[in-house]
């Protein structure tokens, strides 16, 4: 199953977009609610892309939320913790792998991924809070399918998405 970009959206919308009919007026950069939010819209984007499954995507959102705390769109300018608390969240989900489904070993993908494409550091964002939740969704929906759950008995690669 793809990355759920929808979800994703929706649980983004709730805090960094007071234009949306879905924001919950909680409208704050920092944190705790920059951590939550975004660990909790990777989450619901990631439910189903994981092949086979995971038993760890409670764990990793967990991970992400704590990598996160402490940093907000102005500690983090140029989204390094934001790419490598990401990352965590997927490589927990990858441990999750083989726990569950014990035939197959989990593997993330290789390195964080490249949101600074979504708006580069250093640059103001100049499009508006839906465009760039939308944006940061197609960039997770194209980077989680690189991870890769490998049988154990044949040694065959299969695509997380």
């Amino acid at each position: 199953m793809p990355f759920l970009v929808p979800k994703f959206a929706k649980r983004m919308q709730e805090t960094f977009d007071p234009k949306s009919s879905m924001f919950k007026g909680h409208y704050n950069a920092t944190n705790p609610p920059f951590a939550k939010a975004w660990s909790e819209a990777v989450k619901a984007g990631a439910q189903t892309v994981v092949f086979p499954k995971t038993s760890t995507i409670d764990a990793a959102e967990k991970a992400m939320y704590g990598q996160l705390l402490g940093s907000s769109h102005k500690t983090d300018s140029g989204g390094n913790t934001l790419k490598m608390a990401i990352h965590t969240f997927a490589t927990t989900c990858a441990l999750g792998v083989i726990v569950a489904v014990p035939a197959f070993q989990g593997v993330p993908p290789p390195g964080p991924p490249p949101i600074n494409t979504v708006f580069p550091a250093g640059k103001p964002a100049t499009a508006t809070n839906i465009q760039l939740i939308m944006q940061f969704g197609a960039v997770l929906a194209s980077w989680f399918p690189t991870g890769m759950s490998i049988s154990i008995s044949t040694g065959t690669p299969t695509p997380w998405a």
